[in-house]
């Protein structure tokens, strides 16, 4: 279903992005309008704050749509809210070979493990002096304490403030994390956890009105990076409200319920970023027009993406 970096590159603050995904085997996500409903209600209720939308397209088995994420202050304000913890895989990933960047090389990976070193001459006083300087919460029981010190979100967080990185990831556009900042790491986290989120808490939804188990997407969601082009933003956006034109749901843009396209022509309360989008095209009127004339511009060879 498309290259492997499709399903891996990174949700970072600032880029842009078309997500996109589609049923297991081709078959139906949306089983009735009040899906197509409950679809946008969770989206704005999950990703508002974390994401700016500027256009979506729903489909019977599969969907489009087109954000950028927030600014890394703006996210991690939303964040420190939301999140408690990180999960124990984004620990032993990114978060040990940070603090051994910065020279705080102070736990083995088998603290993950659940390994009580009791015994074994394992000296833990420079943790607690970090502790003790960056004003976390000073807690005693073993390595299971030490451990959630590491998961917590609000830790991570000082422990960035007072230490920093050593290091910058001069790619714009990175197909992976592995030479960025820690804090560019840890919003990608937020980001990718936030939709995942969302993801699977519609397909327990469907799953449970159909009477159905396992998947309902298949793999994980797809996305591809928009630069920061006006033109590019253009297209996509047409691209993607195009879609049930090019999938034969519609015969014009407007008629169809389940796209944003209509949201442009209102002057109704939106919460996509409709004035920023419509400043690419000039005005909604130059908007009705670029998008009229999309189909004829068009060729065949445009439809890199197939669902």
């Amino acid at each position: 279903m498309g290259a492997l970096k499709d399903l891996t590159i990174p949700l970072l603050p600032g880029r842009y992005y078309h997500i996109f995904n589609r049923g297991i085997n081709r078959q139906g996500i949306f089983y009735d309008e009040d899906n197509y409903k409950y679809f946008l209600h969770k989206y704005a209720e999950k990703m508002t704050g974390y994401f700016d939308t500027y256009g979506y397209c729903l489909l019977e088995n599969h969907f489009h749509l087109f954000v950028k994420g927030v600014s890394a202050d703006a996210l991690l304000s939303k964040a420190i809210v939301d999140f408690d913890v990180v999960n124990r895989a984004f620990v032993k990933e990114y978060v040990l070979p940070w603090l051994r960047r910065i020279g705080l090389d102070i736990l083995s990976v088998t603290l993950l493990q659940g390994e009580d070193f009791a015994g074994k001459g394992k000296d833990l006083t420079n943790f607690r002096n970090l502790l003790n300087q960056s004003g976390l919460p000073m807690k005693t029981g073993g390595v299971g304490m030490l451990e959630r010190d590491l998961t917590n979100f609000r830790n991570l967080l000082n422990l960035y403030e007072q230490h920093g990185d050593t290091r910058s990831n001069p790619d714009a556009y990175p197909l992976n994390l592995s030479s960025s900042d820690f804090l560019e790491q840890l919003c990608s986290y937020v980001l990718s956890e936030r939709f995942r989120g969302f993801m699977l808490g519609y397909a327990k939804a469907i799953n449970k009105q159909q009477k159905r188990t396992g998947s309902l997407f298949q793999k994980a969601f797809r996305r591809k990076y928009i630069p920061d082009d006006e033109q590019e933003k253009k297209q996509v956006l047409c691209y993607i409200h195009h879609n049930p034109i090019h999938h034969h749901f519609s015969n014009d843009y407007g008629s169809y319920l389940w796209s944003s396209y209509n949201a442009f022509l209102s002057n109704s309360p939106t919460r996509l970023c409709r004035n920023e989008a419509l400043h690419w095209f000039g005005n909604s009127d130059e908007f009705i027009v670029y998008s009229r004339e999309y189909e004829t511009r068009k060729k065949i060879s445009d439809w890199i993406i197939d669902v």
